[in-house]
């Protein structure tokens, strides 16, 4: 997701199920930059309202839809993400969106429709709109066991404070076209675990300068676990990802690449306190241009809750492994993150959230790393199952070893979502 900061808000909870799959993916397989969209609101992923604050939707068969809209407005201390001379603005967002759901027997289908229509009240150059379709089915056809399946196409608008976004102001953020197909399976059968994934992604942008950042991606793993205990197995996974791009970079250098590892960890299914995954392992790095290096790092892949109470729920999330560069003088990059969240339920229809993250980039060729902290605090309210509000405050700040890359940002955003 977005590489500075958490994307705001209401959008995360319609689009978790269907994103998680994408996101994971491409995260604890090294593979394609951050496809984020830069807005929207960010609901919890660990809580449910109560019944009469849960949208209704529309049945239609065995399917249900459920229409969505978000009217937000947004202040940004520093839209360009530069180091000195900063500017601010308000930025209206309205989104529109369509969720839907089916259970058929054994047979789930879920998917998402959405637009996000983004308009800056004093620089317009940076007015832009995304969207969303896609969509992912599985199917259990007796206990334990899994297939799963799933398309989409995003038009994402890059984040200006992403690892390697643009920052001139006269330009406006770059845009591409992502589409991505998957297939699964999962099996978990006394006390043995197997799990197969596999994905291949296309990246194609709509400026003719950046031409040279298209590419398509392929990815597989395997996870074998061995039940340890309880709900708890201990999982070996192995990895592999390629990349290939449609044309060498203006160096004259082909970023084309593979990268395979391994990593060991453990997973524990829901039912208890504790639940997720983390893994740790190393990864391998070989391009195919011989002026390039092939070096070998650390990959580590985590996401674990801790759920003391019903109400309360403590989340770590974990990522380190080779991603793709376009950067000048680079050969390759490393990124690290690391995020604490803490998800609140204050009262049956108030929530609150607060976050905080530190990711380190390093780029390998020109020596240049970054590290970039941040903090999030949102609160919810639940009017009712039509109208829901929130409102959310971030900051992030960027040490680098280039000053043009450095700088620190603050958003505040006030929204309202309806719903049916």
């Amino acid at each position: 997701m977005g590489a500075t900061d958490r994307s705001f808000g209401l959008i995360r909870r319609a689009a978790m199920p269907a994103l998680a799959v994408i996101v994971t993916s491409t995260a604890a397989l090294c593979s394609a930059p951050a496809a984020a969209q830069s807005s929207g609101y960010d609901d919890s992923q660990f809580y449910d309202p109560l019944p009469e604050y849960t949208p209704l939707g529309v049945s239609l068969g065995n399917a249900r839809i459920y229409p969505e809209l978000d009217a937000l407005v947004e202040y940004d201390s520093n839209i360009f993400a530069l180091p000195e001379d900063e500017k601010d603005d308000r930025i209206s967002y309205l989104i529109p969106r369509l969720r839907t759901e089916l259970n058929h027997g054994a047979w789930q289908f879920r998917g998402l429709a959405q637009a996000q229509v983004r308009r800056f009240h004093k620089y317009e150059s940076e007015n832009s709109t995304s969207g969303i379709v896609e969509g992912n089915a599985r199917w259990s056809p007796r206990e334990g066991e899994t297939f799963r399946g799933g398309a989409g196409w995003q038009r994402v608008v890059e984040d200006r404070g992403d690892p390697e976004s643009n920052t001139l102001p006269d330009t406006g953020p770059r845009r591409l076209n992502a589409y991505r197909a998957e297939l699964g399976y999962r099996r978990e059968r006394g006390t043995w675990l197997l799990n197969l994934g596999s994905q291949v992604s296309k990246f194609d942008y709509i400026a003719a300068a950046d031409v040279f950042r298209d590419h398509t991606t392929w990815t597989g793993q395997a996870s074998l676990g061995r039940q340890v205990g309880g709900l708890t197995f201990a999982t070996i996974t192995t990895f592999v990802n390629r990349r290939n791009f449609t044309r060498v970079d203006f160096t004259g250098v082909s970023r084309d690449a593979t990268t395979y590892g391994v990593r060991g960890g453990v997973e524990i299914n829901p039912g208890g306190i504790l639940y997720g995954e983390a893994s740790v392992g190393v990864f391998k790095f070989d391009p195919a241009d011989s002026a390039i290096d092939a070096y070998a790092g650390l990959s580590l892949a985590g996401n674990v809750s801790y759920r003391p109470t019903e109400r309360t729920t403590i989340n770590l999330e974990a990522f380190s492994g080779n991603v793709a560069t376009y950067l000048a003088g680079a050969i390759s990059r490393t990124d690290s993150r690391l995020q604490l969240n803490l998800q609140q339920e204050i009262r049956h229809n108030l929530y609150g959230r607060v976050s905080a993250f530190v990711r380190n980039t390093h780029y390998r060729g020109n020596r240049e790393s970054e590290r970039t902290v941040g903090t999030e605090g949102e609160l919810e309210y639940l009017v009712n199952r039509h109208v829901g509000i929130t409102l959310n405050a971030r900051y992030a700040n960027r040490n680098s070893d280039d000053p043009f890359e450095e700088f620190h940002r603050f958003r505040g955003l006030a929204g309202v979502r309806l719903h049916y």
